[in-house]
């Protein structure tokens, strides 16, 4: 592997001395290995990151240069972990530990750019450790811009909790802020709020004892599935809840009712969500026989295909999550009086409306550019017409999965690692469909969280444009749980 070695060696050099005609040709040859079949996992994996390394210093005028350089490094880390599960030991472990990290911080920064804080603190976290000055210094920036979207005081007390914890450990690794716009003054405005921040502590969560509901708020905490910001930055039973919501929306006396129904959307798809979720985990769980399976008379196929509930139950899941990207389109457009059409509304058909406009509102909200940004992932937006994959190379199976599960047939086996797809076919291992499960309920909760602070922005936004008019909000009170029965 010393080719691929020295390879990065000359890209990095190409780029410190700015020899943009050399950087164009590495990124070509770079293309060429990473795209060629033949080559190792590792090899191709390396190749994309010099490609998207290059790609970031040439043609940044160039139509979907952001999507494309996202694209590049999501295929660095897929190539990284097939090698990892085929247990190719070309290099290292220390040298495949130090590979990766560079790999998890740069998509860190590819997300942090485009409003997905919560992918990219995500990234981050998947890498931390206590030596790792990139990790570090990019974690807590981009909790500093989570906190800078935070309404509720309460979650904003345990994030400065948590990146003052940070930022103590960074500076007792001989690090300071100097260096860092605006982080030396935050450093110190947290360490006045330190004797608060201290008493800072959960409240303690009654479950009633139910050893099935605590194994599942585990399984939510632990996964980071909760509708709760602080599920991104703790990972214990006191954050398992699903507990943010919009605070409120101004509503002029004509408007009232109108906006009455968005709590109601609202409520829709934090509860299917949350059904959702809860499929899931009993389908992934749920590995005895089924008394509603019984009698049902079924063809033995030489394939050994799975039939049971637990396996329809996580087929179920899957549908649930994805029409939830339609509810969200549903409420946007309804909430930004939109005017699309509801026969021809998805989140595609409107974000591409909102990228037309001229107000500004993707730059104005961070919040609401991370939406676009995740619907680029769901559709598969445009890299280049030089390049065949999107911007969410993962995403592409997911699609597919979803177009034979309502339209084709969708074989699940226990034996299978990879699709395998004919016209009318698609043939899928338990365990592949489990995990694009997650990886889309993963995004679907990251899509509702800034849905919510979207909402909160802009209305934080709205209030202050009214100059001191007074406008009562709506009287709305909270769902009591006794009532969640059917």
């Amino acid at each position: 592997m010393e080719f691929t070695i020295y390879f990065g060696k000359k890209c990095d050099y190409a780029i410190f001395l700015n020899d943009y005609k050399q950087i164009e040709y590495l990124y070509k040859k770079a293309m060429e290995v990473a795209e060629n079949t033949n080559e190792s996992y590792i090899k191709r994996s390396h190749f994309y990151y010099y490609a998207y390394n290059c790609h970031g210093h040439i043609h940044l005028n160039e139509k979907n240069h952001q999507e494309k350089s996202l694209s590049l490094i999501r295929c660095a880390i897929i190539f990284y972990e097939k090698n990892k599960s085929e247990k190719e030991n070309t290099f290292t472990e220390n040298y495949h530990s130090k590979y990766y990290e560079v790999l998890r911080v740069s998509i860190g920064n590819e997300l942090d750019d485009s409003g997905r804080i919560i992918s990219a603190i995500d990234s981050y976290n998947d890498v931390f450790n206590d030596n790792s000055y990139e990790v570090f210094i990019n974690l807590i920036i981009s909790l500093r811009k989570y906190v800078s979207v935070l309404k509720n005081s309460d979650y904003i007390h345990f994030f400065d909790k948590k990146i003052l914890e940070l930022m103590d450990a960074f500076y007792e690794m001989g690090e300071d802020f100097n260096k860092f716009k605006g982080l030396d003054n935050y450093y110190k405005l947290l360490q006045n709020k330190r004797e608060h921040l201290d008493d800072v502590t959960f409240k303690e969560m009654d479950f009633s004892e139910d050893s099935d509901a605590i194994e599942y708020r585990k399984w939510v905490a632990q996964n980071k599935l909760a509708l709760n910001p602080l599920n991104d930055i703790y990972t214990d039973l006191n954050v398992s809840l699903d507990s943010i919501y919009i605070d409120s929306i101004i509503s002029k006396i004509d408007e009232s009712m109108e906006n009455k129904e968005l709590f109601l959307i609202y409520n829709e798809i934090k509860q299917e969500y949350a059904s959702a979720r809860f499929q899931l985990y009993e389908g992934i769980n749920n590995n005895e026989y089924h008394y509603s399976d019984f009698g049902n008379k079924l063809i033995l196929d030489s394939e050994y295909i799975l039939y049971s509930y637990g396996v329809k139950q996580i087929e179920n899941s899957y549908r649930s999550i994805y029409s939830i990207f339609n509810r969200v389109a549903y409420f946007l457009n309804k909430y930004n009086h939109m005017e699309i059409s509801n026969k021809t509304l998805s989140l595609n058909k409107l974000f591409n409306k909102i990228e037309k406009n001229e107000d500004d509102s993707l730059k104005k909200f961070s919040c609401l550019n991370g939406l676009d940004w995740i619907k680029k992932d769901l559709y598969g937006d445009n890299t280049g017409d030089d390049y065949k994959y999107s911007v969410d190379p993962k995403m592409e199976k997911i699609r597919k999965l979803r177009n034979y599960l309502e339209h084709r047939l969708v074989k699940v086996v226990f034996y299978k690692d990879e699709y395998e797809a004919t016209e009318d076919v698609l043939v899928i291992s338990e365990n592949v469909l489990v995990n694009n499960s997650m990886y889309l309920l993963k995004k679907c909760r990251e899509t509702i969280i800034l849905l919510t602070l979207y909402i909160n922005q802009n209305e934080a936004y709205k209030k202050r444009k009214l100059n001191g008019e007074n406008i009562p909000p709506l009287l709305l009170r909270d769902y009591p749980e006794d009532f969640k029965v059917k």
